[in-house]
């Protein structure tokens, strides 16, 4: 193991180490040439002969999106293999759903129909990623985000892939050892969003409840769709996910405008009304026109306010969690602590 402090081939200086998983520690260091802050990825002895390193470098070096980390280098010192990757500064989903004790649905939803954009991405380059959870996708600080860690990733029909497993996110056939397609990614960001929402890890078979829990009767049923133990059950592509998802994201984003929030609407209509005064308005107008262009600024003003705050949803909907003191995502345990680590199957 590097120690803080240590310089790996007079290159990197070790600076801490900020994951230590199943497959792999993961350490934040600075490239001395470069000037810049970096991950380094150091892969676990024991693992090295049950899996390929050049796995994941390979798979990344082909792929080129803001939404993932890029590699500069790989390193075989020793006996030990290292990779040189981005170093995102922030945390993983993981981390802040324990920090926030979870996400509202209409966060949830932001954040998935983020991911679909990369995840559409590297479907399009025939690519099944296989272990899509919060773990795995990081947010920085910024409030974008990055999905990591292509360790299980695979070529879709490749039969020399390395398999692997999270229990309450991997799709059943991918649980059962049995073929695995981009179908399965589809799975595992339903569950990763009924997670975020409940704090409860999905298992395969279980109804999605909308009577007991905070997600809606729209999301439900895009999520029992989603979650069909059958992947011919399912959605057959990311688009088709994306497209159902945001449907239940503008329907959402209506019921945070409801009538309820209408008298607000119209006392504001009519203080301009007023300001602007109201007997030469209806003068040249009339009351009947006054009452038309009434509801007609009100609808207006609606899809108005609407429209910005979605906006700044969909593009900054974790920055208001952000800064955060170090290590705070570990301060308290909640129902949304998972240990659960990704199992390689030999």
């Amino acid at each position: 193991m590097l120690k803080k402090g240590s310089i790996l081939v007079n290159k990197y200086l070790i600076e801490e180490i900020i994951n230590n998983g199943g497959t792999s520690i993961v350490y934040k260091a600075y490239h001395n040439t470069l000037e810049i802050a970096v991950a380094i990825k150091r892969i676990i002895v024991s693992n090295k002969l049950m899996f390929d390193y050049r796995h994941e470098v390979d798979i990344l070096k082909r792929l080129r999106h803001t939404m993932l980390p890029r590699i500069y280098d790989v390193i075989q010192y020793g006996q030990e293999i290292y990779i040189v990757m981005d170093y995102i500064d922030g945390e993983s989903l993981e981390q802040l759903l324990v920090r926030t004790k979870g996400l509202s649905e209409q966060e949830a939803i932001a954040l998935i129909l983020e991911l679909t954009q990369v995840v559409a991405y590297i479907h399009s380059n025939n690519i099944v990623h296989s272990d899509v959870k919060p773990a795995n996708i990081m947010v920085t600080k910024t409030g974008q985000i990055k999905l990591i860690d292509f360790g299980i990733a695979h070529q879709a029909g490749d039969s020399k892939k390395q398999w692997g497993r999270s229990l309450g996110f991997s799709a059943p056939e991918q649980l059962n050892r049995q073929d695995v397609d981009h179908r399965a990614d589809i799975y595992s960001l339903a569950a990763t969003l009924y997670y975020c929402i409940t704090g409860q890890l999905f298992t395969p078979g279980q109804s999605v409840n909308t009577e007991c829990s905070d997600i809606s009767e729209k999301l439900g049923y895009l999520l029992k769709q989603a979650l069909q133990s059958s992947p011919g059950k399912r959605h057959q592509n990311i688009q088709q996910f994306r497209n159902q998802l945001h449907r239940v994201s503008s329907q959402t984003d209506c019921s945070f405008f409801s009538f309820k929030k209408l008298p607000v609407l119209m006392c504001l209509v009519f203080a301009l009304i007023a300001y602007g005064g109201f007997s030469q308005i209806e003068e040249h107008i009339g009351v009947t026109g006054l009452i038309i262009n009434t509801l007609f600024l009100i609808v207006y003003l609606h899809g108005l306010i609407k429209k910005n705050y979605v906006s700044a949803v969909n593009s900054s909907v974790f920055s208001k969690y952000y800064p955060t003191k170090k290590g705070s995502a570990e301060s308290e345990i909640t129902a949304f602590d998972d240990p659960n680590q990704t199992e390689l199957i030999r």
